[in-house]
């Protein structure tokens, strides 16, 4: 199982950078991941979870997303993503 895993990740791998024609690194460059004038900017605040009584001696980095335009007292969507921090 683990080995047929690896291969698909391989594939996957290589059909993204013959699609991005060998360029993996083009999402950093485009002008839409960087700050807009007059656009409103949130915050990241950054946490760690170390307790847990299901998996315990864990630790959980995580981050939270402010927008600018979210207001105390209303209730805000929340998003969670499990992975890429580490």
């Amino acid at each position: 199982m683990i080995g047929s895993w690896s291969r698909v990740c391989g594939v996957v791998g290589l059909a993204a950078a013959i699609c991005s024609g060998g360029n993996i690194g083009a999402a950093a460059e485009d002008p839409a991941r960087t700050v807009q004038e007059g656009v409103p900017q949130g915050r990241i605040t950054d946490g760690v979870f170390e307790e847990s009584r299901l998996f315990p001696g864990t630790r959980r980095d995580y981050r939270v997303y402010l927008p600018a335009q979210h207001r105390p007292g209303t209730p805000a969507r929340l998003m969670v993503f499990m992975d890429g921090l580490n």
